[in-house]
């Protein structure tokens, strides 16, 4: 007689010696790696830039040098020491990275001179590191302690290899909200394999609903990111985990973003940011389509005529100020661009193919990241997966952001045919294709081409993890069939 065991899922293998030794050399190359970036000198983080004051108003924090201009870009950037003596009358736009510019505001005025008020922003950079290193280590102890493998070792390599990689730590030192997004993301992504250990049962589920909310408050792109990523999880959670009300808990939180940016209590973009925005989606649209087209189009949006003159512009040489080339793009309603794509479905395909290679450097350089050296490249300094990214062909490139894309089909196919359910591990990868899939989705049909490559900076933190976790996930899974299916006689 035959006795078949059965087989345990792939990330609920037990830890062994190896796997624990790999993991912690991992964890530990990870803070190693980040503690020499924080700490470097000198400084290594993105320019200060015009995008930064939206924060550095709400602190009331500006360079210290009353030589450098604070409504522009500087080449000395970028910029170490700032003051709170000086004042400028400009508008707050909220964002969740102020919990963490906050706490590095706060850590930088305890350390100050008393006869020289001046903030280092390295204090942000290393309260930001604080925050993400405290995470990853309860995240490393959770699974260790759980005895889960797979999940242990797969934590390990996306905080060395994707979360202390230039691409993301370039954005500790700086008033960007790119380090907020990445954060929350991770923290939702943590939350569910919490979750998922724990037999979802809701009081494990904070991580995952501050995730969400945090996600959805960092920029005004992420809203609806947060809502896909919310009401997906929750329609898994009551379809094949049976939990009603955790998935009301998970999908409340990812529509809190947009209620509380929608109350206008929580402003996180002025007009002109909403006109720009928009005016740089038209641009795009009628820059991918034959110019024979643009009058159906315009009016099928409800724009007049007279915005043909957008087409071949670009939101440096609009004026953003008077808003003299088409005004009336600030009174376009994202349900007739819907119901545009819907009837005429090339074209958002047509946006979404000419954006994936526009996304291929998505670690900026155009911006300086040395202080002290006018364009200095982090690349001088420290290693990044985004190196080899950027050195590839635009085909490849398009071969490489497909592949996650193919390989999720691939395991639906075959989970279809041998009638396996897809587990939580595997669900897991194919949120992670749903989500780079809708970053850069969410970035062209929301801002167009405009500095892409920053607004799909969470597609290639999302691109790297995959490349991370695809392999473990197959290995993991071979190995656990070759170990599970034991016949006696």
């Amino acid at each position: 007689m035959n006795r078949i065991a059965t087989i345990t899922p792939a990330d609920r293998l037990p830890v062994n010696r190896g796997v624990c030794a790999l993991s912690l050399v991992l964890m530990l190359a990870g803070i190693l790696r980040l503690l020499v970036f924080v700490l470097h000198d000198p400084l290594l983080a993105y320019a200060n830039n015009y995008d930064m004051i939206r924060l550095q108003a709400c602190h009331q924090i500006w360079p210290a040098d009353p030589q450098i201009a604070v409504d522009r870009g500087t080449p000395d950037a970028p910029i170490l020491s700032y003051t709170r003596t000086r004042h400028v009358e400009t508008s707050c736009l909220y964002s969740s990275e102020l919990f963490f510019t906050g706490l590095g505001v706060w850590l930088a005025e305890m350390i100050q001179s008393v006869d020289e008020p001046v903030l280092s922003i390295r204090a942000i950079g290393i309260a930001k590191a604080a925050v993400l290193l405290i995470t990853s280590t309860l995240g490393a102890l959770f699974f260790l302690r759980q005895r889960r493998g797979c999940a242990l070792l797969a934590h390990a390599l996306v905080f060395s290899l994707v979360l202390c990689d230039p691409g993301v730590t370039l954005y500790l030192h700086t008033f960007y909200s790119e380090f907020s997004a990445v954060y929350f993301l991770y923290l939702t992504l943590l939350g569910l394999a919490f979750l998922s250990t724990n037999d979802w049962q809701w009081r494990y589920a904070l991580p995952v609903l501050a995730g969400l909310a945090g996600l959805g408050l960092s920029k005004p792109q992420h809203l609806p990111l947060a809502i896909l990523a919310g009401s997906a999880i929750a329609l898994y959670v009551v379809i094949c985990r049976r939990r009603c009300f955790l998935a009301a808990c998970i999908l409340a939180c990812g529509l809190f973003p947009s209620g509380l940016a929608g109350s206008h209590v929580w402003e996180m973009r002025d007009d002109t940011m909403a006109w720009a925005n928009k005016t740089n989606m038209l641009i795009a649209l009628l820059g991918t389509t034959r110019p024979e087209q643009h009058d159906s189009l315009l009016q099928a949006l409800g724009l007049p005529g007279d915005c043909r003159q957008l087409a071949g512009n670009n939101w440096r040489t609009l004026d953003l100020a008077h808003r003299s080339t088409c005004s009336e793009a600030g009174e376009l309603r994202y349900t007739r661009l819907a119901l545009l794509f819907v009837s005429h479905p090339g074209l958002p395909l047509g946006l979404i193919t000419e954006a994936i290679p526009r996304s291929q450097r998505w670690v900026v350089g155009y911006i300086g990241q040395v202080a002290g050296q006018r364009r200095g490249q982090v690349a001088d300094f420290q290693w990044s997966l985004s190196e080899p990214m950027k050195a590839m062909s635009a085909g490849f490139y398009k071969a490489l952001f497909l592949a996650p894309l193919a390989a999720c089909c691939c395991l639906l196919m075959w989970r279809c045919l041998q009638r396996q359910e897809l587990g939580d591990a595997g669900t897991g990868l194919v949120l992670l294709v749903l989500l780079q899939w809708a970053v850069i989705t969410i970035a062209v049909t929301g801002d167009g081409f405009a500095d892409l490559a920053r607004h799909t900076h969470l597609a290639g933190v999302l691109l790297l993890a995959q490349a991370c976790l695809w392999p473990l996930y197959i290995g993991c899974q071979r190995s656990n069939i070759k170990l599970s299916l034991i016949t006696e006689q």
